[in-house]
This record gives structure tokens, C-alpha cells and sequence, in this order.
């Protein structure tokens, strides 16, 4: 073989030789390096070995993680630029239709938009890979499908030029973004302050409030103690001779909260049960005497939300009583009603909210 033929086999071996480089590392249960460059030659539409144009150098490692998931790492080279991205996926062969489709775009994005193909496979990606990639791991590799196609190279045939579909005005290449899973916030709240009862005793009294609570997105449920103090009250025609009360309850409620701003509005029901105290005066035998306080409450919170965690809370509404004992005190021959809870009671709260 004389010299001249041998440097013709060289420029055609030369010819011949592809401007990608691809280097797949990947277990025995994914698929293989020739179904990777199959994949990406049916995005492209022409075999790897007719691309001159650009240069690129790409090395996929694919592992097993611990959980059962597959982590892509692909490092490219691209026109001296070096880019590194990672990819976490529930299989290995999403992992592979990923790389195929990111080196496509970046060989020849316009051929890759012309196909209906990109489309459905970008949203199965998209369901499937996790973490997105990160604003400071864009690589060269991710192209706008909207940038002008560049000229055609020396050695694209006619043929080829003329198969191209014509691109849409205007695409976007579709991101690769995984499905964030909404989550319910849920958190604890605590309440304290004063308590105000109209019509439960013979006078408006005030008591102390303490509540703990769940808070589950918009609804809260609450748990809150009430204690009011004594409360002295006369017989109307014989004021020497009258009675004392005190009650406590423990209430059960669910708040649902809408926001507007820094101010919220709670719609509540409550259920309250305790014991109210009465104790008779002015008589030689005193009786002494406890029943069961049991009411229904409906009504409305309105809160000030001063920082993320802490408001300023007002709430008003009024309350049935499910039982009205009568207290009744003995005077001689003559029996002397000296109390009864009125049919309907108001409560009126105010007081500090703490939420974490």
C-alpha cells in the first residue's frame, strides 16, 4: 500500500468519526450504552456518527441508593465548558431516557422540538425525577429550544435538511421539575387571658382562661379551662339572708380560620362542662351546694397576628345552658329562690395567642 492510499483511508476514517462522546456507566439491571445512543438517535433523528457539530464529551455514572432509588451524576464538556448536574429517579431506566433527552437537546434541539416524541416523554420525566436541578447546576447542556437553529454543517446532506419539520414560533424546552408533594402544616397553639360571663351568675364576672390546642392547616381544636370567682348575691326583700357562687369549666371547640392579612376570623362551636359552687349566707344552717354546668357556645374569634408566631385574640359568643338548677334557700316556713342561669349567656375573651 503506497503512501498516498493509505493517508485517503486516514481522512475517511477521520470523516467518519462522531463529535459526541459518550461514556455510560451504569449497573447490569439498566439498560445498556447501545440502547442510550439508540434513544438519543431517535430524538435527533440521525445516527451519532454523522455529528460534527458541537463537540461535546459526556460521562454518566448511574448507582443504587439505599432506599430502593437510582442517582444519575452526569459530567460534561462542551466547547471548553464543564457542567455537572445530578438526578435522582425510582428507576434506572428513567435515569437513562433523562440523559438521552438532555444530551439530544444539547446536539440538536430544533430536531428534537420537531418531535411529538419530546413531549410525552418530557411528562413522564417530570413525574418521576427528583431533585429539580438547582439554578447554579445549569450546564451548557441545557439549551432554549427557541434559539435560532444554526447553519446547516458541510456535511448535512440536502435530503436530511429538507426532513426537518418546521419548528413551532415559540417553544420552550419542557423543565424537568419533579412534583412537589403539597404538605398540611401542623402545629400546636396555647392561649391565656380573661373571660368575661353574662348571665351564668346573678352578676357579669371575670375569670381566667388557659387553652392548648392542635392546629391542623385552617382548623384548630381546642381544649381550654375557665375558672370564675365568687359571685355574692341577696334575697331582693330580705337582704340579710343570700348566697355565693363560683364555677369552672372545661371546654372542647373547633375553629375554622380565615386569613386576611395580619387579621384572622375564627367561626367556633364549643362544648363546656363543669361545676358551679353555691353556698348559702345569712342563715344559722348554711347549705352548701354543687351541680353539673353543662352549655353549648357558638360563636366568632378575630386575632391580630403581631409576628409569625404570637396574636393578640378577641373572641365573643353566646352560650345555651344545658342545665338551670334552681338554688333555693329555707327561711322559715317560706322557700326563697335565690338563683337560676339565664336561658341564654354571653362570654367575651381577650387575651394572648402563641402558635409553633
Amino acid at each position: 500500500m503506497d503512501a498516498g492510499s493509505a493517508k485517503a483511508q486516514e481522512t475517511a476514517k477521520a470523516e467518519k468519526s462522531s463529535s459526541v462522546e459518550i461514556v455510560w456507566v451504569a449497573p447490569d439491571k439498566c439498560p445498556d450504552e447501545s440502547i442510550l445512543v439508540k434513544e438519543i438517535e431517535e430524538l435527533v433523528g440521525r445516527p451519532l456518527d454523522t455529528v460534527r457539530e458541537p463537540s461535546i464529551k459526556a460521562t454518566a455514572t448511574v448507582q443504587a441508593t439505599g432506599d430502593g432509588r437510582w442517582v444519575l451524576r452526569l459530567r460534561t464538556l462542551e466547547a471548553n465548558a464543564e457542567g455537572e448536574r445530578e438526578l435522582v429517579a425510582d428507576s434506572c431506566e428513567t435515569l437513562a431516557q433523562a440523559t438521552a433527552l438532555i444530551l439530544a437537546l444539547s446536539i440538536d434541539p430544533k430536531a428534537v422540538e420537531s418531535r411529538e416524541k419530546l413531549y410525552d416523554q418530557a411528562r413522564k420525566l417530570t413525574k418521576s425525577l427528583s431533585p429539580p436541578p438547582k439554578q447554579n447546576e445549569v450546564t451548557t447542556l441545557e439549551k432554549d429550544v427557541t434559539e435560532e437553529q444554526p447553519p446547516a454543517q458541510p456535511d448535512e446532506s440536502p435530503a436530511d435538511a429538507e426532513s426537518r419539520e418546521p419548528a413551532p414560533e415559540r417553544q420552550t424546552e419542557p423543565t424537568m421539575e419533579s412534583e412537589e408533594k403539597s404538605e398540611i402544616p401542623i402545629g400546636l397553639l396555647f392561649r391565656s387571658g380573661f373571660v368575661a360571663d353574662l348571665g351564668t351568675l346573678p352578676d357579669t364576672v371575670i375569670g381566667a382562661d388557659l387553652s392548648v390546642g392542635l392546629s391542623v392547616d385552617r382548623v384548630d381544636i381546642v381544649s381550654s379551662i375557665n375558672w370564675f370567682g365568687y359571685d355574692q348575691t341577696e334575697l331582693s326583700n330580705l337582704p340579710e339572708f343570700g348566697a355565693r357562687f363560683s364555677f369552672w369549666t372545661i371546654g372542647f371547640g373547633a375553629y375554622y380560620r380565615f386569613q386576611l392579612d395580619e387579621l384572622s376570623l375564627a367561626p367556633f362551636l364549643n362544648f363546656e362542662l363543669g361545676t358551679m359552687y353555691a353556698e348559702g349566707t345569712g342563715v344559722l344552717t348554711a347549705f352548701t351546694e354543687s351541680t353539673l354546668h353543662l352549655n353549648l357556645m357558638a360563636g366568632a374569634r378575630i386575632s391580630w397576628e403581631f409576628t409569625n408566631w404570637a396574636a393578640l385574640g378577641l373572641e365573643v359568643g353566646p352560650k345555651v345552658p344545658l342545665l338551670r338548677p334552681r338554688y333555693v334557700l329555707d327561711i322559715s316556713d317560706d322557700r326563697e329562690v335565690v338563683h337560676r342561669s339565664s336561658a341564654v349567656a354571653m362570654k367575651v375573651g381577650i387575651g394572648i395567642e402563641l402558635r409553633l
